[in-house]
């Protein structure tokens, strides 16, 4: 604990008081993702406010300059997707949901902005990528934290797949989301650190698995998989004996679950099954609204106000489940080429970093089940700071 103190002092005297103020800011901002409460909403606002601050006093514009010639091809993809969105709404009004321009704004705000702000103070040299993949591994913990006290006051919860874990959330499914993240970033993280990895990636498997949700259980099983094909013939063979003695831990844990709840058993065979929850309804509604306004679309959240919408059927067939069907359902054909434009870049960048590629296609995977394109604020946020550490190492090169 004195150790912990005292290596706490010697980085907090290495940091001057706007760094650290600055740190603290992203830092809240982050570990209350999980929670979308007050302290959720103030962090964007003082970020920007300190943001505009430094900018004012400063009157130093050269990084964003920079960072924008090297990411123009980014912001252009991203411009032309924000754009659809704003033609959208405006070719349809009647069908807008009373939050739908809010979200098209705060699209701007939350993410863009965001990716901006953390470029430049990360070209300044404010702090480094350690930090922020630090501040990750928070948030997963203290949801986590939320999960057990849940646990601990109905552990009913673990045996009823309608009910399933949400800690600080809403429903399962989004904490299906933070923990399938937080097993995906624990198995990257082998590349680092060969202890920590498979305690955190044991620790975080309990919790994704009793969310319930398959969509987690599929993209971070998917992300392993890429994981090992990227990173397996690098391993030296301490490295595979190692890799190897883990995933026998790792099943043996899972086959405790697996005879020891039914639930778990119910679910997963829902899914070998094929039982999409009425995805399948919900993806076929979708598609053929599509067909009848394919150019650019119905305008920002307005899935529950189309005509004959299947949320009329059910009150839980409030969204397509599906990333493509949304842009394309709310954007059209406009807003996708304009996602799978920026969605490239993404990729194209990842792949110059292949220890992060397995959470890009992580989110790739859970995107084809649930979440939506322009309002899951978790997914974006964290696809925001994955594009950010993607693109962090181009923002410090210097140009010619």
């Amino acid at each position: 604990m004195n150790l912990a103190v005292l290596n706490l002092k010697n980085y907090l005297a290495k940091k001057s008081w706007q760094e650290c103020l600055f740190i603290f800011f992203v830092a809240v901002w982050i570990m209350s993702l999980p929670f979308k409460n007050a302290v959720y909403q103030i962090s964007q606002p003082l970020i920007i406010l300190y943001f505009l601050i430094y900018i004012f006093i400063t009157k130093n514009y050269k990084p964003l300059l920079k960072n924008l010639e090297k990411t123009r091809h980014l912001a252009l993809g991203f411009g032309l997707l924000f754009l659809s969105m704003i033609v959208a709404n405006f070719l349809n009004p009647e069908l807008l949901d009373k939050k739908s321009w809010h979200i098209t704004l705060m699209f701007l705000v939350r993410y863009a902005m965001m990716f901006v702000m953390l470029a430049y103070f990360y070209t300044l040299g404010f702090f480094s990528k350690k930090e922020i993949i630090a501040a990750v591994f928070a948030s997963f913990f203290l949801l986590t934290f939320t999960a057990i006290y849940q646990i601990l006051g109905d552990v009913n919860v673990l045996f009823d797949i309608k009910e399933g874990l949400t800690g600080s959330l809403t429903n399962r499914n989004a904490t299906g989301l933070m923990m399938g993240l937080a097993v995906t970033s624990s198995i990257v993280l082998f590349s680092y650190s060969r202890k920590l990895s498979p305690v955190f990636m044991i620790y975080f498997i309990f919790f994704m698995i009793f969310s319930f949700s398959r969509s987690a259980w599929v993209a971070s099983f998917t992300a392993g998989v890429c994981f090992l094909v990227l990173n397996f013939k690098s391993f030296d063979k301490k490295d595979k004996r190692a890799l190897l003695i883990y995933i026998i831990v790792i099943l043996l844990f899972l086959s405790i679950f697996w005879f020891g709840f039914d639930s778990l058993k119910t679910r997963l065979n829902e899914l070998l099954e094929g039982n999409s929850s009425n995805r399948y309804l919900i993806w076929k509604y979708s598609w053929s609204m599509f067909l009848q306004n394919p150019l650019f679309g119905y305008g920002v959240d307005t899935f529950r106000n189309l005509p004959d919408s299947v949320v009329k059927f059910d009150g839980h067939f409030n969204s397509t489940h599906n990333m493509p069907l949304e842009i394309l359902l709310y954007t059209g054909i406009f807003g996708f080429l304009a996602s799978f434009f920026t969605i490239f870049l993404i990729f194209k960048q990842l792949c110059k970093n292949l220890v992060l590629l397995p959470v890009g296609v992580h989110f790739l995977v859970a995107t084809q089940f649930d979440y939506g394109a322009y309002s899951s604020k978790e997914l974006l946020s964290y696809l925001t700071i994955l594009v950010f550490l993607a693109y962090a190492d181009e923002f410090r090169k210097k140009t010619l």
